[in-house]
């Protein structure tokens, strides 16, 4: 039978690929983390000592008052112990302050560090990683997971260290002072110790099934109100409900076995307190009535024993967040394990890393994002002649290929067309071409040299992309036009405008180019959103450009505005068209058509109609369709 500590993880697929980090590596990625603040560390040590240092002092002070009292001292005696055992509790508790102020500090400093290092590097990541990673389930890591991190790098960190500490200290006086009635005392944190090993085994695998289960609730949330138009539409809120209440009630589960197992942690710790108290006075009474021990001592060793138990309650109440903790850990550090896929740089990715970390580690204190400095200007693509798929294939992991085995040229200055029905690998083909995914065999080469020899960076510098689908950010035009490049001239972008026929879009706009553009430019129609987006793909004057059904989203007046400036837009430049439109397509030089990951058909609108085959057969078919919709 399977028990609850047998709970096993439900990892999603993308998990699943991931190298699980053990809990040795996971704490000495976070020494390194920590390793940035070595100063501010050093400070907030010598705090701790002082702290528990008067937190040891505080009984030996009250055991002194205690026993001047039973033996008749001067009231100003006892009074000035008093008055010394409140200022060093008073004391103690200042330096714990300063120390968890310091450290609250650090770990905010640490925590952004690591915060936008991770966003960095997911960015700098395969397309193919993103479909295998949901939005929700990479904002629970970038958001959620590096916030548990500041708990564990502050307040918990100072407040662990200290009880750890503190624990040490006590047992160490109360062996000197009664070294028979501490190992008795002994036994019993011995057996606690014991049972929250047990404890904290399974609470580690509970922890990071309630993470799984919190960043899929998070994804789901994140997917469903980004189309909550279309769940109204079609009346499937009931629908939805019930999906995220199965969701919610896996997560509900997973929370409450690890709340079971923390709060029964709590029965077990509270008995051997309880043990251990009756313990002492049970021994300590019987030496002071035989007069082998005075009673300052005794509340002296019941008052160590009241001590030792608060780092000890500190230490469990720390266990649940450490275990979250050191699971949010794992999960970020398994995101920095993923290096960029560059086939054919993957040493010189390595050597970066470790060179990057050298550095910091020379710099202490200093983020990550000032301590590396700008590397070398990555090289230009030349590209003089023509752009060549040889043999190219494609499958994506554990499916069937989706190109097989094609080749064409793609020669400067040439427009090429691929046409052809839905699923045929139109739009991997022009993924392959940016380099989005590598070829599974066969090559792409640019001038006789494979594409994979330059940086991606590099040849997508090169490339203008245009697609069906358009993304824009919430900032001005002026940002949607540059993506944030503020080293672009206003010339350029009135150029890139012009061409596109938007200069009236961004005239009409109040700020023009300075425009506030809403969400998704919420504020635009569609057609205008398409216009930015060619505009967008001209700004850098590139080369190549690549239409991924770029009007086929656009009304007719707009793809009839696009149209009059295509020839201008696309002079000069070579251009891959992928469109279902055909009337675009009839305009290029060249055009193939792509049957099942395969060129069934190439050569020009007349030449291919005049053959009879497939894209006689598609022409005809979209002619006949648009003749019928504007029949009387």
């Amino acid at each position: 039978p399977m028990y609850f500590w047998d709970f096993q993880d439900s990892l999603d697929d993308a998990e699943r690929g991931e190298r699980r980090l053990s809990s040795r590596a996971v704490l000495r990625r976070l020494l390194s983390e920590v390793g940035q603040a070595r100063g501010a560390l050093l400070r907030a040590a010598g705090l701790l000592v002082l702290a528990a240092t008067a937190d040891l002092a505080g009984p030996q002070i009250l055991r002194q008052v205690l026993n001047a009292a039973a033996t008749g001292a001067s009231e100003g005696h006892i009074a000035r112990l008093a008055l010394l055992y409140v200022a060093v509790v008073a004391g103690s508790l200042g330096l714990g302050y300063a120390m968890a102020i310091l450290l609250s500090c650090i770990g905010l400093r640490l925590v952004t560090d690591l915060k936008e290092r991770l966003f960095r590097h997911l960015l700098g990541l395969n397309v193919r990683f993103f479909h295998d990673y949901s939005p929700g389930i990479l904002l629970a890591r970038v958001e959620g997971d590096t916030e548990r991190l500041k708990q564990l790098f502050s307040n918990a960190t100072a407040r662990l260290a200290q009880s750890l500490l503190l624990l040490v200290g006590i047992l160490g006086v109360m062996l000197l002072e009664d070294w028979r009635t501490t190992l008795a005392v002994l036994g019993c944190l011995l057996a606690l110790g014991a049972a929250a090993s047990f404890f904290v085994r399974i609470a580690q695998r509970l922890y990071r099934e309630a993470r799984k289960r919190y960043a899929d609730v998070t994804a789901f949330i994140a997917e469903y109100v980004q189309a909550v138009d279309v769940v109204q539409q079609h009346g499937y809120e009931e629908q939805v409900k019930a999906r995220l209440r199965a969701l919610s009630s896996k997560k509900l589960r997973a929370d409450s076995l690890a709340q079971l197992v923390e709060y029964s942690f709590w029965g077990v710790f509270s008995f051997f307190e309880i043990l251990a108290t009756v313990t002492v006075i049970a021994v300590g009474s019987r030496k002071v009535v035989s007069g082998t021990m005075d009673l300052g001592t005794l509340v002296m060793l019941v008052e160590y024993l009241r001590q030792i138990f608060v780092p000890i309650l500190a230490i469990s109440e720390l266990v649940s967040l450490v275990q979250q903790a050191l699971v949010s850990a794992e999960r970020v550090f398994g995101l920095l394990e993923k290096i960029p896929d560059e086939p054919r740089d993957l040493a010189a990715a390595a050597a970066r890393q470790r060179g990057e970390r050298e550095r910091q580690e020379l710099v202490p204190g200093v983020s990550h994002a000032d301590a590396v400095p700008a590397g070398p200007a990555e090289p230009e693509v030349p590209f003089a002649h023509v752009l060549r798929f040889e043999a190219v294939s494609f499958a994506y992991e554990h499916g069937r290929d989706v190109l097989r085995e094609i080749s064409f040229d793609l020669r400067r200055g040439e427009r090429v067309a691929l046409v052809g029905p839905s699923g045929g690998g139109k739009s991997t083909l022009a993924n392959l071409l940016l380099r989005f995914y590598e070829p599974t065999s066969g090559r792409i080469s640019v001038d006789g040299v494979d594409l994979r020899t330059y940086p991606r960076r590099a040849w997508r510098r090169r490339i203008g992309l245009v697609l069906q689908g358009v993304h824009l950010f919430p900032g001005t035009l002026r940002d949607n036009l540059t993506v944030f490049d503020g080293s672009r001239a206003e010339g350029e972008l009135w150029r890139a405008l012009g061409i596109v026929q938007a200069s009236a879009l961004a005239s009409g706009l109040a700020g023009g180019l300075d425009a506030e553009l809403a969400e998704r430019g919420a504020n635009l129609s569609q057609g205008e959103r398409q216009l930015v987006s060619f505009a967008r793909a001209l700004v850098h004057d590139p080369p190549v450009l690549v239409l991924d059904e770029a009007t086929a989203s656009v009304d007719a007046l707009t793809e009839r505005l696009i149209q009059q400036g295509l020839d201008s837009m696309l002079a000069g430049r070579t251009v891959l068209i992928i469109a279902h439109r055909l009337a675009t397509a009839a305009r290029a030089d060249r055009i193939l058509v792509i049957l099942d990951g395969r060129i069934a058909e190439s050569g020009t609108h007349a030449e291919l109609y005049q053959l009879g085959g497939h894209y006689r057969r598609l022409f005809d078919l979209q002619y006949n369709a648009a003749s019928e919709a504007t029949a009387p």
